[in-house]
């Protein structure tokens, strides 16, 4: 079986921390041998369902309908998801449907740890989409001040771990049989 994660970086930002932790899942499933896509919402431009202007939803559609297993990146604003995300949401759950996916978070302080709960309960209730139960959430202090790398080994292993969890969990989930009697 070929396997195929998807990588989702839902920053807008120039200088996103979220991005530099998807990255670094890329660079894990890459050294893995697993086929990874880095899907940036910053060279797409999707809005809410029912607006007009949006470019690239094809491709972002694809890359997730594709996929065996996604991870999420995304900046974490006032307690909650992005608006790109919840963009996303709104416009391809049903294509993240019976799919493992994960989730790392950037946050400015370490008040949001709870943020995942709201696109974990999306994602899980109205999609039946199959979240790991880890996820990795860094704040400012996790990262250098240029915002071009992850400083923390401990976040780097965190990444890492998760990004290992879902391809594995994908690849186990894509050959389970349904019981039949």
């Amino acid at each position: 079986m070929d396997l195929q994660i998807s990588i989702l970086s839902c920053s807008l930002a120039e200088n996103s921390r979220s991005r530099l932790l998807c990255r670094h899942a890329k660079a894990t499933l890459d050294a893995l041998g697993c086929r990874a896509a880095l899907v940036d919402l910053k060279d797409h431009r999707v809005l809410p369902h029912g607006m007009d202007g949006s470019e690239g939803l094809d491709e972002v559609r694809d890359a997730l309908a594709s996929a065996n297993g996604i991870l999420i990146g995304f900046p974490v604003y006032n307690y909650t998801m992005n608006s790109s995300l919840k963009a996303v949401i709104e416009r391809f759950g049903r294509t993240m449907e019976n799919k493992v996916v994960g989730l790392m978070m950037a946050a400015g302080g370490r008040a949001s740890y709870m943020s995942s709960l709201d696109v974990t309960s999306s994602l899980m209730f109205d999609f039946r989409t199959w979240v790991a139960p880890r996820s990795v959430y860094a704040t400012k202090d996790d990262f250098d001040e240029d915002r071009t790398r992850i400083a923390s080994h401990e976040i780097k292993k965190r990444v890492a771990e998760l990004a290992e969890a879902v391809a594995t969990r994908s690849w186990q989930h894509a050959q389970d049989t349904p019981f039949k009697q």
